[in-house]
């Protein structure tokens, strides 16, 4: 039976029609989803990655992303990231405490092109497009391979992750930073509702960053801004990075998310956040682009709270 669903947020109106729900299960995360597919004329849908028609972010279009989402590797595969940034605005003010919205990059071409991960998961049984939804050897022996976590977020914390062998933490845990639990990068008053740097009530500009010195790979530099006030961490700086690197030449596959951790998510949000909001609202992200470079830094983002005048 087709619906029409008037989604809002700060800076799009998108008017879906019709309105698909169909049940999904995740056994590995044990979560009960649904998929919306859908036409927007603001933003679209997902579509399990595949209104993503091309490797050029440049030209990627603007996606709403709803809970219980998910694109395996249905998205072309990026390759010649070193030394450039992606850019995007992301809006999250409707991803509450639990919710886990993910944008993120596997080796999959070491797994004939089908979804791994740090954790050794598959392509979702429920994802109905092939090739994304292949299972490959990595697959069938339960084998890990490099995850690139960009972001896992909500409005409270904000986790940008390695999963490699070779760095601390290793496949399952990995070396991360941000916000939250014993993260660094984002202090506490910096990131959330409310905060007079990153308000996640609103939108906010995002810079995902691959420097490299001496044809090394430094780590993945983030880049947080709104409305001038920025924040900025790097990922995996000082460790070994040469199996990371190896991954970035050969291209990965990037992918999203939308999930909800459950219990006390200590690993997550569970010392930030204590409201579990349940199924989250639609995320969006727009304005796409490449540049030759990560974001630089900016006095704004070394500001104390006292001179920024946040208590958050």
């Amino acid at each position: 039976e087709a619906q029409v669903l008037l989604l809002t947020c700060p800076h799009v109106a998108a008017l879906f029609v019709p309105f698909q729900t169909i049940p999904m299960v995740r056994a590995e995360m044990n979560i009960m989803t649904t998929f919306c597919f859908g036409i927007s004329f603001a933003s679209v849908s997902l579509d399990w990655g595949r209104v993503f028609e091309s490797s050029d972010i440049n030209s990627w279009p603007d996606v709403a992303v709803n809970y219980g989402c998910g694109t395996d590797t249905n998205m072309p595969q990026l390759s010649d990231l070193f030394d450039k940034a992606i850019h995007f605005t992301l809006d999250l003010s409707k991803t509450g405490c639990r919710n886990v919205l993910a944008f993120q990059a596997v080796d999959a071409g070491v797994n004939q092109g089908c979804y791994c991960d740090g954790n050794s998961l598959s392509a979702r049984d429920d994802d109905p497009y092939s090739p994304g939804n292949c299972k490959g050897p990595l697959n069938e022996k339960q084998q890990p391979c490099v995850e690139l976590d960009f972001m896992e977020a909500n409005m409270y914390v904000w986790s940008t992750t390695i999963h490699a062998e070779t760095v601390p933490g290793g496949w399952q845990k990995g070396a991360g930073a941000g916000r939250g639990r014993a993260r660094h990068g984002i202090k506490q008053w910096q990131y959330g509702p409310g905060s007079t740097v990153i308000d996640t009530n609103l939108a906010f500009d995002v810079s995902v960053g691959f420097p490299t010195t001496g044809g090394n790979l430094q780590g993945i530099m983030i880049t947080l801004n709104q409305s001038g006030r920025l924040v900025q961490f790097m990922t995996g700086e000082g460790i070994d990075l040469h199996e990371v690197y190896s991954v970035l030449q050969r291209g990965v596959y990037p992918g999203f998310s939308y999930w909800h951790a459950h219990g006390a998510a200590s690993w997550y949000d569970g010392l930030d956040c204590s409201h579990d909001q349940g199924k989250g609202g639609t995320a969006y992200y727009t304005a796409w682009a490449l540049s030759g470079g990560p974001t630089p830094p900016s006095p704004s983002s070394q500001l104390s709270p006292s001179s920024a005048g946040s208590s958050y």
